[in-house]
């Protein structure tokens, strides 16, 4: 009997051991992981920050670019981002003047956003200007010479305007830079517009 517990007594003293040796190595795996866990997230981190910082530099190396190219106009077209303006010194009818810039592989002025509007009122120079804006198919279903939809696009419409006061399916720009609807007939400056050419320096 003396015996047998002596036995048992060792076993268990073996037994609390191993408890206590698995313990320390549960310790020392939970202690590894979040080690090993705090470092991939760091590794997360750095990458992240690597990739912004290799597309900043690509954006900045893609802008670099876009300024190095020459954006070019012909003779006597006025440049803005990567378009040509033509505004011409004689008066002729809205479709007059469509038929003029498309002789020059242009079309009459589209105006898609504000700085376009902003840089054109620029050359006006007091005097008013047919732009390519016509309701001439139907009354109030005014299109844009290019098929931009000119239900989203921007207007500058001067107040009361457009009124169809006399017959008016054409649109004119005034020289103050408010929109106007005119008879078509009206003589009157133009404005023509096409992409800009660009060749690498």
């Amino acid at each position: 009997m003396k015996m047998a517990e002596t036995d048992f007594k060792m076993d268990l003293a073996q037994l609390q051991s191993n408890v206590t040796l698995l313990f320390s190595l549960m310790k020392i795996v939970e202690t590894d992981f979040k080690k090993n866990n705090a470092q991939l997230q760091s590794n997360v981190t750095g990458l992240s920050e690597k990739t912004n910082r290799s597309l900043s530099e690509l954006r900045n190396h893609i802008s670099q670019l876009k300024k190095k190219l020459l954006w070019k106009c012909s003779e006597h077209w006025r440049r803005f981002q990567q378009k040509c303006y033509y505004f011409s010194s004689d008066s002729k009818s809205w479709t007059e003047a469509q038929r003029s810039c498309a002789s020059m592989d242009a079309n009459l002025l589209v105006i898609n956003k504000p700085e376009e509007q902003g840089f054109v009122k620029k050359w006006l120079q007091h005097k008013d200007y047919w732009i390519g804006l016509t309701d001439s198919i139907a009354e109030g279903d005014w299109r844009w010479m290019d098929g931009t939809d000119y239900n989203s696009s921007v207007k500058f419409w001067k107040k009361g305007e457009p009124n169809d006061a006399s017959n008016e399916d054409c649109a004119e720009i005034y020289g103050d830079g408010g929109w106007n609807d005119q008879s078509c007939d009206a003589s009157l400056h133009w404005i023509c517009e096409k992409p800009a050419q660009f060749v690498s320096p």
